[in-house]
């Protein structure tokens, strides 16, 4: 049905070069022709590109930019060639900002996993073709034993967490030494965040200058994003940590991975872990391990995370923060958990009363696993994906021949 061609490149704990394996597989299902161009690999590269495009493409797809710079002749190889650049942007879109000012490519869209980002975006680029599309999750390559109460008791970790925890006191350090009324704009913001999960970056930042009497225009307030990376991380390394110094005081058997496996003030007690960070494919034993997987994703609100999924497809009960997306797909306490960072106090019992009902919680792992393998597989997304390049063939028709 057409060729595709997907781009690999360098990527924390490999996870986007999974998902590109993930999508492969999907578009090959789909009798498409998917070709992989691996930027990791800079001596095989060219050859992979003239490979690659030595047939009509129906678009080109990467995630968080990559292979979108690609040129021929100084001029962007999707416009010489006409061929659509569609560039998943799986972080917030203040990490990867110079793609939409700097990358000269009139033949593109972007897909966000977030609403949210979609509106942050929208806003500063409005000429920006933009589209909606969270990650998927990844089916494990290894047998799974949960088609029983009796097989799913045998799973060896009671919770299992996997992300990045930066020291966010040190953060909070960095820009008090900012001038006062910046390092406070920080703080301020930064506790907006935390006290409203309903809150975007944006919103919380406007809603502090705005608590000022103070309005910005649209380019003052680009300026400043070039900060918001610090409050990001700030916030979310500050809600992960207080999430696991909460479960550091329960009785379950909890495995931490994360880059900061030294995490300081975290109570060490026998049967909670933490291991340094492993790469991605190695998680999904893990998880398939587990019974339930702790999702702590502050940074979205209109959308979800893979390992969302991920974890349901592995067949574990998804412990997460709730975003209106996963609100909309998903009930607690039937096919998901959801717990909120205001009642932490709670969390501990939530999970050793749901840990106490074992049929119960084989219940919900199998109810979540039955909605993720029919709408959250990279086969949904690569569907999802096709269905958004039509859309922006037809509109870009429909463009140019409109008389004004």
């Amino acid at each position: 049905m057409g060729r595709i061609v997907l781009f690999k490149g360098e990527s924390s704990y490999d996870a986007l070069n999974v998902f590109i394996d993930g999508l492969a597989d999907a578009f090959r299902h789909l009798a498409y022709d998917p070709i992989v161009v691996d930027f990791r690999h800079p001596d095989k590269v060219n050859r992979q590109i003239e490979h690659a495009w030595s047939e009509p493409c129906k678009f080109a797809f990467g995630f968080n930019g990559i292979g979108i710079d690609l040129t021929s002749n100084g001029k962007s190889i999707y416009d010489s060639l006409d061929t659509l650049y569609i560039g998943h942007m799986v972080d917030h879109p203040i990490y990867h900002l110079s793609f939409y000012y700097e990358v000269e490519v009139k033949n593109k869209i972007f897909l966000f996993a977030d609403r949210e980002h979609i509106h942050f975006i929208k806003h500063f680029f409005p000429k920006l073709n933009a589209g909606f599309l969270t990650q998927a999750g990844c089916l494990p390559q290894i047998p799974m034993n949960v088609q029983s109460t009796d097989n799913w008791e045998k799973r060896d970790i009671d919770l299992l967490f996997v992300g990045t925890i930066h020291n966010f006191k040190q953060i909070r350090e960095k820009w008090l030494e900012y001038p006062k009324p910046l390092s406070t704009l920080f703080d301020e913001t930064a506790e907006h965040l935390i006290g409203d999960e309903t809150l975007s970056l944006e919103s919380a930042f406007r809603i502090t200058l705005e608590d000022w009497g103070y309005y910005p225009n649209k380019q003052l307030l680009y300026r400043f994003t070039a900060y918001f990376q610090e409050i990001d991380i700030y916030v979310r390394s500050y809600k992960r940590y207080h999430c696991l110094k909460t479960l550091a005081e329960s009785d379950c058997r909890i495995r931490c991975y994360t880059n900061r496996p030294d995490i300081p003030m975290i109570p060490k007690r026998k049967g909670f872990s933490i291991f340094p960070a492993i790469p991605m494919p190695e998680i999904f034993p893990l998880m398939a391990r587990s019974r339930i997987v702790l999702n702590i994703i502050p940074g979205y609100i209109d959308g979800a995370h893979e390992r969302i999924f991920s974890s349901m497809l592995c067949g574990a009960v998804s412990l997460s923060d709730s975003t209106r997306y996963l609100n909309q797909r998903f009930t607690h306490g039937r096919n998901i958990l959801f717990f909120s960072f205001h009642e932490l106090d709670q969390l501990n019992d939530g999970i050793e009363q749901f840990m106490a009902d074992p049929a119960k919680l084989f219940s919900i792992a199998q109810s979540g696993k039955e909605k993720a393998l029919l709408n959250h597989t990279w086969e949904n997304r690569a569907s999802q994906i096709i269905e958004l390049a039509k859309i922006n063939q037809l509109m870009k028709s429909y463009d140019q021949a409109l008389p004004f």
